[in-house]
Parts: structure tokens; C-alpha cells; sequence
């Protein structure tokens, strides 16, 4: 036979009654509990109205347990109503009813669940046995007007039991630093006794009786007939918390769906989110960094609406192309649905901080807002305080902030505990008696200090002692603001000895973006643009060694966004906490901010496909030429965009300057360049293995060749002279040449030697490739747009065609519009299949 068990645990109340901080996790505690011994649960909890309680108990009653063991659980305010001296009427309070009050006496009510309608819909029930649990002020009321006696009348022989927390004319108490009311934590208690001896109603009413004999306040009641009711067979491990080995603290990371069942001390909040969304489909989450905004919508608001029938999308973050992102989210909603569907935009800050472009940054905006009207889908963003000021900028983004936003403040003393003892509880530990008030103390004066607890944590959780979280253990992490600091730095000196050091400061400083107005915030990085950093093959590796430490140090994370690998810091605190990260940030911020500028400018160039107004001009031409005339290892990535940037105002210039420059400058300046020339070709002739000389003069034999097409008015001597060289490249001998990221688009790489040669992110757009070879040369995000491919004549009627064997490329790479593909030799056949060449 099936056992069903209902769970209703209200906290959220409107100003007449008063919030209660205890129901949810009350609730939840139970439902953890009952689900380990095969009970099927619903669960109820935060913000139920007295319409929502009345389908739940009827559904309940009526369909699920219908001839089945039944156990119903309330946890919320209970009320009684004397309408007169003679009639007194109690009620279960719901969210979203209210009472008046002549003193202390509540004289009317309205939308509150009566305890006669409950006893009517238990007495049109066909149950085995029923089990109902009241915690509740005055919910002996129930029991002591005899009503639970009515409900039973008609069925003498059937099994049932109703314990009430208190007397109908008492209170049922919880104390502020306890995780669970009086009666509820005595409940566990009994339950937990599993490990011993099967539980019973019995066992726990025995149980009940004697953790309640010295306390005045309340006194629980019971009434019950037929047979002892099983609640929980015995067990060998406790039923509260099964020991585990997972680490239930997230350190630096937010909470999701698949740990919200560690996740506790934020009620209150996700109690706050459920109710504005029942009046508003646009609600902002605002809070100052560190302060919990993602935990509390991935892992408490996500899980409470999804068992209340919502569809939720997977969250997004804006990123640098807002407006992608947005249109794949919600590609699949259905707008005439009648399911309700929730879009998290999580971190909705990167929409000024990542995207810098105005009319996206509105556009998304806007787009955001009307998106419930346009496809009936509610949206929940969160947002640091800090950059509330810059949505003031778009009226319908204040208004919404004006009337619909929860702001989420400092967790109360309460709430940390919970937060700090109720996970290890869940996985069968258990802190050492007095260190949950030590922390409390530790961070009683410190603002968003939940990353640093969450953190220290963590490691407490890893030096655990018999599943003891330890006195010792936490002075040897230096506290809670200490243990963040010293794993930070003892990752970093483990990576010093191996000479990482400068590529740990790059990667974590690129990873920054410099504040200027407000706090320096993260940004995240494409692991490709971090990888650019290194000039060859080594340093690449290098770097992405040093990645995939601090990735495996928990001081970054990974991600994969729309097929490309994407890297970000663990956690915003990591910038403060982090005492040599601070000092890495306070060293040439105005040089790094204008880095970051110039590495906006970039990004927007690559995805307005190239445009001429995309390029760099004015101040910020001028600095970027600054710094790379430097040599400034920040602009390593940016290069070629700013030599492409110089290049096109050079070509401005020369309207007027033209005609003189072709008089006066071209016999020394000719003669000169045609001395590099040969120079150059002699370079690649002697040099190789990867040697930089060899990849200078490739660039400066070809890398002009982009501009051919676009500027054939202009002279070829002066395009040159503007725009770069474009020689020939014809039977080069490039073996292993270092030519990542090089610029090579309409070259003449006709019959080029390119094997094992490092092309990655290359752009050989409109190349010409005929017969030339390119086995084992590495493509991965190269773009061969437009390639020409196709065999040559060798003389003998012998023929030499293009060879592909052994390439490397990835998703990222290119192939649009190629030619001449049916003559390539030895292509890799997932290669043919990806570009529908018949085998």
C-alpha cells in the first residue's frame, strides 16, 4: 500500500498576522525525512493562499490518498475567531488572508482555511489511515471541540491520529536561534529515533510528551482510534540526514537546483518572489555583491515554482551579445501556452559592463520588459545595487524597480545559522558544539560576507574529523576571512614554482574589469581570447595549464556558451579578498581601463562582421597606438585590430597627401621597400620551426592583401604603402610556422608547404591555396571563407593537389564558400560529411 503525505508550511503572511520564519524549512526538514522512508510528498511552502491550501487538501484527500495511509502536516499561524461569547471558530492561516482585531482579540477574518472545512473535506475521504500533524497556535482547538471526533464517526474501525502543538487557548513557540519550532524539532527528534526501532504515532507521541514535560508555554494534545499507525521502519543510518561525502557548502558558487537541498536561511526572500509574482511579471532581485542574489533564484525560487507547475527556462546571463542570447532562450516558448513560464536573467549588470553598445543595451531592456505581454513569460533579473543608477536611464526599467523589486539585505543571525549548521545536518554531520556561534561572531561586523562563509565552509567541510566540523580545522583556515586569502595564495605559490606566475596575474587581471565610477566587477572570457595572450605554441600551453589550475582550485570557473568555452572568476569577492589580486588591480588601472575599452571596440568589430565604423578612431586610436608601440602585453590580443585601425585612417589621410606623396616619396621609399622584400623572402627561405623572424616577414610580404579587393582605385604602390604589402607567397617553404592569428585573407599561397603549420585563428579568407599543402596544420577558429582550392600541372601529365590530411580544426573554424574542395587530397571524412562532400 502507497503512503501520501501532504506538507504545508506558510511563512509568509500579509501585515496582520506577520511573517514566520520557521515554515518552509520546517516543512522541507519533514519532507526530507519522510521522502528517505518512502513516503510520497507534496510539499507546500512560503507563500500558499487559502485557495491554493483548499485544491491542495481536496486534490489530496480526494484523488492521491484516496484508500491509502495519509499523513497531513501543517506548520503556519493557526487563529481563533469569537464571533460571540458563546462562538468560537478556528481558521489555518493562509497568505493571503487577514484579521481585525479589538484588542487582542481577533473578532473577524477573511480568506483563512476553517477547521470546520478541513473536518468536512476528512470526512468525505476514503482513507486507510490518517495521520494529521497541527503546528500551529490554538490547534487544539480542533482536537478539543470534538470536530475530529465528527470526522471519524462514520468509520469506527478506521486508523487515525491528530496531534495538535498546543492547546486550543495556547501558543506554539519556536526560539529565534533554533532552526525549527519547539514541536517540530521534537517531531525530528522522534523520527530520527528510526535508527533504533521502528517509529510509530505512538513512539513519537511518547516522545513528544517527555521533550515537552518541563515547558509551561504549550502542551501538545492528541486524539486518535483504531490501531498504532507506522510512520518510519527501523534503519540502520539516521533518517534525518544519511552520512555522505559530498560537500554540501558551495564555496565561491552559487547554490542551483541540484544543491537546493542545502540551501537555507533565505525564506523570507524566495517567500517575497513567489508573492510579487502573483501581481507582477517583471520583478527585479537587487542586492550588493556577495549577498546571495543568484542562490536565492537558482536554488530557492527555480524549485519552489517549478513544484508549483511552472515552467522554467534555463537562466541566462546577458553576456556581449544580449540580444543572442535572449532570442535561444526563449526559442521555444510556446506564447498561447496556459503553463506559466519564469526567464531568470542572471547577473543582468554585464548589460552595461559587457555590452557597451547604447541601443543594444536598450534594446535588451526593453525587450525584457515586454516580453510577458509578447510571450506571456514571467522574467526575474538580478542585479547588483550598484548599477541602479545606470538603469534609471530607461523609464520602464525604473518603474519597475520603483514598484516591483525585492531587495535583498543582510541575512539575520537566524538565518546564517541555518545556513551555516543546516547543511552539514543534512549529510549527517554536525559542527562541534559552539563553533556556529564562533563564525556568527566572526562575521557579526562584516558586509556580504556570505561568498567568505560559504568558502570557509567548504574547507571546514574538507577537514572534518568523523564528520565533525572542528574548532581546530577553523583556526587553521585563518577564520572565515582568512580562508579565502590563504587558498588563493597557496594556489598561486604552487604556480609560482612552476614560473606561472605572470600568466596567473594575466588571466585573473583580464578577468577583471576595472571599475571607473563604480567597484571593479568580473568579466567573463572567451578561453580562446585568454589563450591569444601567449605569441607561440608554448606560451599557449602555458597558459592554458595556469587555466585549468584555478580552475581546479575553484578560484575560476568554466563554462560552454553557444559551442565556445568561456572562463570567469569563482565569485566576485574573489577581488576583494584575495589581498594580492587587490594589488594587481591597483596598479595601472588607467592603462587597463583603457585596455578594456579597446577590447570592447574589438569584440563589437568582430560582431558587426567587420564594419569600417567599428574600427578604433580618435583618443582611443591614439592610446591603443601608444601601447603598442610598447609593446604592451594587454593589446596582444587586440593587435591586428589596431594595426587594422591605423591602417584605415592612414587611408583617410591620403586624399590630400596623395599626389605629393607619388611625386616626392617614391624613388628612395621604393627602392627601400623592395630591399625589405627581398629581405623577407630570403627570411622565410633560411628560417623556420616556428622562428618569429619567419612569421614577421610572412606579415610583411602578405599582410596587406586583405585591403586588394576593397581599395583596387588606389595605385598598387600606394595601397601598399597604406595598407601593407601583398607579395606572393607561391612554394613557400612554411613548415610549423607560427602564423596564429595572422592576417593572411587574399594571399597567393599557391603550391605554400603550410604542414604542421600553426594557422589557428588565422583569417585566410579569399586565399589562394591551390596545390598548397596544409597536412597536420592546426584551424582551429580559423576562417577559410572563400578559399580558393584546386590542382596544379607539374609537367609528365602529372597533376599536385591540395592536401588536408591529418588537419585540426574545431567548430569555430570556417569553410564558407570555398572552391574547389573536390580536389583537396586525404580530407578528413568528418570534414566531407560537414561539408556535404560525397565520399
Amino acid at each position: 500500500m502507497e503512503r501520501y503525505a501532504l506538507l504545508v508550511g506558510i511563512g509568509q503572511y500579509h501585515d496582520s498576522l506577520g511573517h514566520l520564519s520557521k515554515p518552509a524549512g520546517d516543512a522541507i526538514a519533514l519532507k526530507q525525512v519522510l521522502e528517505q522512508a518512502d513516503w510520497r510528498v507534496n510539499c507546500l511552502s512560503g507563500v500558499v493562499t487559502q485557495k491554493e491550501l483548499d485544491e491542495a487538501l481536496k486534490e489530496f484527500l480526494e484523488r492521491q490518498a484516496a484508500n491509502q495511509d495519509a499523513l497531513i502536516y501543517f506548520t503556519g499561524h493557526g487563529f481563533m475567531v469569537e464571533e460571540s461569547e458563546d462562538d468560537r471558530r478556528g481558521y489555518l492561516g493562509t497568505s493571503d488572508c487577514g484579521v481585525e482585531f479589538e484588542g487582542e482579540t481577533i473578532v473577524s477574518q477573511r480568506r483563512g482555511l476553517s477547521f470546520g472545512r478541513l473536518n468536512g473535506l476528512i470526512q468525505r475521504a476514503n482513507l486507510s489511515s490518517l495521520v494529521v500533524l497541527l503546528d500551529c497556535c490554538h490547534g487544539g482547538l480542533f482536537v478539543e471541540d470534538g470536530l475530529v471526533k465528527q470526522s471519524f464517526k462514520a468509520s469506527p474501525d478506521q486508523n487515525f491520529c491528530w496531534i495538535a502543538a498546543c492547546r486550543e487557548f495556547q501558543k506554539s513557540y519556536a526560539k529565534k536561534l533554533e532552526s525549527h519550532s519547539l514541536f517540530t524539532g521534537a517531531l525530528l527528534e522522534a523520527l530520527a529515533l528510526a535508527q533504533q526501532a521502528d517509529v510509530t504515532v505512538l513512539s513519537v507521541l511518547k516522545h513528544l510528551n517527555a521533550a515537552f514535560a518541563r515547558m509551561q508555554m504549550q502542551e501538545p494534545i492528541y486524539i486518535g482510534a483504531g490501531k498504532d499507525i507506522p510512520l518510519i521502519r527501523q534503519v540502520q543510518q539516521p533518517v534525518v540526514a544519511a552520512v555522505s561525502q559530498e560537500n554540501p557548502y558551495q564555496g565561491l558558487q552559487a547554490f542551483t537546483a541540484a544543491t537546493a537541498r542545502f540551501f537555507f536561511g533565505r525564506d523570507r526572500t524566495i517567500d517575497d518572489l513567489v508573492l510579487k509574482l502573483k501581481d507582477a511579471n517583471f520583478v527585479p532581485l537587487i542586492g550588493a555583491s556577495g549577498s546571495g542574489k543568484s542562490s536565492v533564484v537558482r536554488a530557492g525560487l527555480v524549485p519552489r515554482l517549478e513544484n508549483l507547475g511552472w515552467c522554467v527556462l534555463k537562466p541566462i546571463v546577458p553576456g556581449t551579445e544580449p540580444m543572442e542570447t535572449l532570442a535561444e532562450a526563449i526559442a521555444d516558448v510556446n506564447p498561447g501556452s496556459s503553463e506559466k513560464t519564469l526567464l531568470v536573467v542572471d547577473q543582468f549588470e554585464e548589460v552595461f559592463t559587457l555590452c557597451r553598445d547604447k541601443a543594444v543595451q536598450s534594446q535588451f531592456i526593453q525587450r525584457l520588459i515586454n516580453l510577458p505581454a509578447a510571450q506571456g513569460t514571467a522574467v526575474v533579473v538580478t542585479m547588483l545595487a550598484d548599477f541602479v543608477d545606470a538603469c534609471l536611464a530607461d523609464g520602464d526599467l525604473t518603474q519597475a524597480i520603483q514598484t516591483d523589486a525585492v531587495w535583498l539585505g543582510p541575512m539575520g543571525e537566524s538565518e546564517l545559522k541555518a545556513a551555516i549548521e543546516q547543511p552539514a545536518i543534512v549529510q549527517g554531520a554536525q559542527l562541534e558544539s559552539g563553533l556556529a556561534e564562533l563564525i556568527l561572531r566572526d562575521v557579526a561586523d562584516e558586509e556580504n560576507c556570505l561568498p567568505l562563509l560559504e568558502f570557509a565552509l567548504s574547507e571546514l567541510w574538507e577537514k572534518r574529523s568523523d564528520n565533525v566540523l572542528t574548532f581546530d580545522a577553523y583556526r587553521e583556515l585563518g577564520g572565515v576571512l582568512g580562508a579565502v586569502n590563504q587558498h588563493a595564495e597557496e594556489i598561486y605559490k604552487r604556480l609560482a614554482k612552476q614560473k606561472q606566475e605572470q600568466w596567473v596575474k594575466r588571466v585573473m587581471l583580464r578577468l577583471v574589469r576595472t571599475g571607473e565610477g563604480v567597484r571593479d566587477t568580473r568579466q567573463r572570457q572567451l578561453r580562446s581570447t585568454l589563450l591569444a595572450m601567449g605569441k607561440n605554441q608554448a606560451e599557449k600551453d602555458a597558459i592554458d595549464s595556469v587555466i585549468n589550475s584555478l580552475v581546479d582550485g575553484r578560484l575560476l570557473v568554466g563554462d560552454r556558451i553557444n559551442s565556445e568555452d568561456v572562463i570567469d572568476l569563482s565569485h566576485e569577492a574573489l577581488i576583494q579578498s584575495w589581498q594580492r589580486l587587490a594589488e594587481w588591480r591597483g596598479e595601472d588601472r588607467d592603462v587597463r581601463r583603457t585596455i578594456d575599452k579597446i577590447e570592447d571596440a574589438r569584440r563589437q568589430w568582430n560582431i558587426g562582421s567587420n564594419k569600417r565604423r567599428d574600427l578604433l578612431d580618435g583618443r582611443l586610436l591614439k592610446d591603443a597606438k601608444r601601447l603598442l608601440k610598447a609593446k604592451h602585453e594587454g593589446v596582444s590580443v587586440a593587435k591586428g585590430f589596431i594595426q587594422k585601425s591605423l591602417l584605415w585612417r592612414r587611408s583617410q589621410m591620403t586624399g590630400v597627401l596623395m599626389i605629393p606623396l607619388f611625386v616626392l616619396g617614391i624613388p628612395a621609399e621604393y627602392f627601400w621597400r623592395q630591399e625589405m622584400v627581398k629581405r623577407d623572402y630570403d627570411r622565410i627561405e633560411r628560417l623556420g620551426n616556428r622562428d618569429q623572424g619567419e612569421r614577421a616577414a610572412v606579415l610583411n610580404l602578405a599582410g596587406g592583401c586583405w585591403a586588394k579587393k576593397q581599395n583596387r582605385s588606389i595605385p598598387a604602390y600606394l595601397r601598399e604603402r597604406i595598407f601593407g604589402n601583398c607579395r606572393s607567397l607561391r612554394n613557400a617553404k612554411l613548415e610549423k610556422a607560427d602564423l596564429w592569428g595572422a592576417n593572411l585573407s587574399g594571399a597567393d599561397l599557391w603550391g605554400a608547404n603550410l604542414s604542421g603549420a600553426d594557422l589557428w585563428g588565422a583569417n585566410l579568407s579569399g586565399a589562394d591555396l591551390l596545390s598548397a599543402n596544409l597536412s597536420g596544420a592546426a584551424l582551429g577558429g580559423a576562417n577559410l571563407e572563400k578559399v580558393k582550392f584546386s590542382c596544379v600541372e607539374i609537367g609528365n601529365n602529372e597533376k599536385r593537389c591540395p592536401n588536408l590530411k591529418d588537419i585540426k580544426w574545431d567548430a569555430k573554424t570556417k569553410w564558407q564558400g570555398i572552391t574547389g574542395s573536390e580536389t583537396v587530397e586525404n580530407i578528413p571524412p568528418k570534414l566531407k560529411q560537414q561539408l556535404g562532400l560525397k565520399n
